[in-house]
């Protein structure tokens, strides 16, 4: 695995009351430890690989010692795109972890997880690779888990919301949330090379709810710097852009906190 980032705030002594999260995806995994009587981010890490695995996972906490230590709470977020988002109470979709199956084809044997919605009566159904769950409820067997959409859908009022395309950034994929006049509308992940595949897809998101270049706004995190080709061509043509940011406490400026907000997403499901 290639490791991107790395924040080191603190060591163990330093923690009071240590809150682990944990996001593992197709070609990514990253954790934070924050304390929670604080609200301090202790440390941090970021990587890719060209696939996550159980054994790279073994080996992300063979390298980070501090992973195998108690913590008081231990969140785990997938961020595998293949879901499934429908009414709570939809008595013909009662059981859509079949249908998902059929819509995501994959070569690897999948575990099936649903999940409430919260404040918006809807039932989320994913799947994650069955080695990688494996994995994580043996090592961490009190983790409690949710799916990237459903973090993203609960972490923001979402009512009380206007037009916005709430985007978070990883290497080679983007998770875009649509909401218009405070519904959900979309939320799913697109896979990118250049700025141009960016703008594509916001561009027909925008075009396929009715939703206003000039009015609609932009809430970016994730791996996107202020300074890039494809932070300019958003600005080009959207009006209102801004970052969405952490709200945890950091000692540590030597990347854009945006970069982080994902973590910190996971990390406020304590409070």
């Amino acid at each position: 695995m290639k490791k991107l980032f790395q924040i080191t705030n603190g060591g163990p002594k330093d923690w009071i009351q240590p809150v682990l999260s944990l996001r593992v995806g197709e070609r990514h995994c990253s954790f934070a430890i924050v304390d929670k009587a604080s609200k301090t981010l202790q440390s941090l890490c970021y990587y890719t690989s060209e696939r996550i695995n159980a054994p790279r996972l073994g080996a992300l906490t063979a390298t980070h010692p501090d992973l195998n230590r108690t913590f008081q709470a231990i969140f785990v977020c997938y961020d595998y795109p293949q879901n499934m988002l429908v009414p709570a109470g939809d008595e013909q979709l009662k059981e859509p972890g079949p249908l998902v199956s059929t819509i995501y084809r994959s070569t690897e044997s999948p575990v099936m997880i649903s999940e409430p919605v919260k404040r918006l009566d809807l039932q989320n159904t994913f799947w994650v690779p069955a080695q990688i769950h494996e994995w994580v409820t043996g090592k961490y067997p009190t983790a409690r888990f949710c799916h990237e959409y459903s973090l993203l859908i609960q972490t923001l009022e979402v009512s009380e919301a206007t037009n916005c395309l709430v985007i978070d950034f990883r290497k080679e994929d983007f998770v875009v949330l649509a909401i218009k006049n405070g519904q959900v509308k979309l939320v799913q992940t697109f896979c990118y090379v250049t700025p141009d595949d960016v703008l594509f897809y916001l561009l027909k998101v925008c075009g396929q709810f009715s939703l206003s270049q000039q009015e609609v706004q932009l809430r970016l995190s994730g791996l996107i710097d202020r300074q890039s080709a494809l932070y300019n061509s958003l600005y080009q043509y959207f009006i209102q852009v801004e970052f969405r940011m952490p709200v945890w406490k950091s000692q540590d400026h030597q990347y854009p906190a945006h970069f982080f907000t994902s973590l910190n997403d996971l990390a406020l499901c304590e409070s």
